[in-house]
């Protein structure tokens, strides 16, 4: 009986240990950068053969029919994310690729504020979107043209887009603030403007919607003396984002 109990025992531990293995190899199994490129059924380019066996890390693929996109940082052994940030871009119609790095610690950016998990690219018709994160309210919009040249960083994350470049982003907030008011803001990418078009201000106690030149309009109208704004929304984008906020 009592050589059964330490068969049993044995066999116990080293279920354990088979497991606790197998848990680490999981762990310490890594992406390569040629392992997510063929992945889409690609083939790193020339510019990155001699880099295509490291290890890559907080990344993130936009894989469509026109254009393959992917964002990166190296997989450091320190575990932190360090500049520069990589992107990856091939055409499919031409068989192009193009490479870039973007100095995100760099004054130009935001003051490393932007250094940050890739969570998603997205594609306009002039460049591409990347989704930075910087806490759970908080984030970079990172925009870029179809040459991987920085444009703009926007301080929050994507919502949608329209036409030709019209980006609706949230803005981040403080993460430990008391409250976390939703606000919506729009940039143009032609013109490289951006400007409120949703925004609460806590301090007075009020809420304020900017109108934008948009085809349709948005009508104010308070009644009485208890500052209640009703808003009358005909353009139905405009009702569905103000919805999703």
């Amino acid at each position: 009986m009592v050589a059964l109990r330490h068969i049993g025992l044995s066999c116990i531990l080293a279920g354990i240990v088979v497991v606790l293995l197998a848990a680490g190899t999981r762990q310490t199994g890594k992406q390569t950068l040629a392992e997510v490129i063929a992945a889409a059924g690609l083939t790193a380019p020339r510019e990155v053969a001699g880099e295509q066996g490291r290890p890559i890390t907080s990344y993130a693929v936009l894989d469509d029919r026109s254009v393959y996109v992917l964002a990166y940082y190296w997989d450091l052994p320190s575990g932190t994310l360090e500049d520069p940030l990589r992107i990856l871009s091939y055409d499919r119609a031409s068989g192009e690729w193009k490479t870039a790095q973007l100095a995100l610690a760099g004054d130009r950016i935001a003051h490393s504020e932007c250094v940050g998990t890739i969570l998603s690219v997205h594609a306009l018709p002039d460049a591409f979107l990347l989704d930075t994160h910087i806490n759970p309210s908080a984030g970079c919009l990172l925009v870029v043209s179809r040459n991987l040249e920085f444009r703009a960083a926007l301080y929050g994350w994507y919502l949608a887009a329209f036409g030709e470049g019209l980006i609706v982003f949230e803005p981040s907030e403080v993460h430990f603030a008391s409250v976390h008011p939703a606000e919506l803001a729009v940039y143009d990418a032609r013109t490289r403007q951006e400007m409120a078009l949703f925004r609460a201000n806590l301090f007075r106690r009020s809420v304020r919607l900017t109108a934008l030149n948009w085809p349709s309009s948005i009508a104010h109208m308070k009644i009485g003396a208890i500052g209640i704004t009703i808003l009358v929304i005909p353009n139905p984008w405009i009702a569905l984002l103000l919805a999703r906020s």
